[in-house]
């Protein structure tokens, strides 16, 4: 993934899916205006707490992957009542 991905601070939708990613990148804990996040259909196998960093959070796409070790309390972070208008 690469690092400019951290310079589209704007962007709402990110989808991931089908790609060989063991681990979530780093650098989209960063991207904090994320609405819809899809990270399906690849080789993780936990979700990192810095998932609670994307406050703005209101879908998560996860299904297909080998998640072990359940969700991150920091999930808790995110307020789906933030999007609605």
């Amino acid at each position: 993934m690469p690092e400019s991905l951290t310079d589209l601070n704007q962007i709402e939708t990110l989808w991931l899916g089908n790609n060989p990613f063991e681990v979530i990148p780093e650098s989209i804990f960063s991207l904090i205006s994320l609405n819809v996040l899809g990270v399906y259909e690849t080789n993780i196998s936990g979700i990192p707490s810095d998932i609670g960093n994307l406050t703005n959070l209101a879908e998560l796409y996860l299904s297909n992957n080998q998640l072990y070790g359940g969700i991150p309390s920091e999930i808790c972070n995110i307020d789906p009542l933030n999007n609605i208008e």
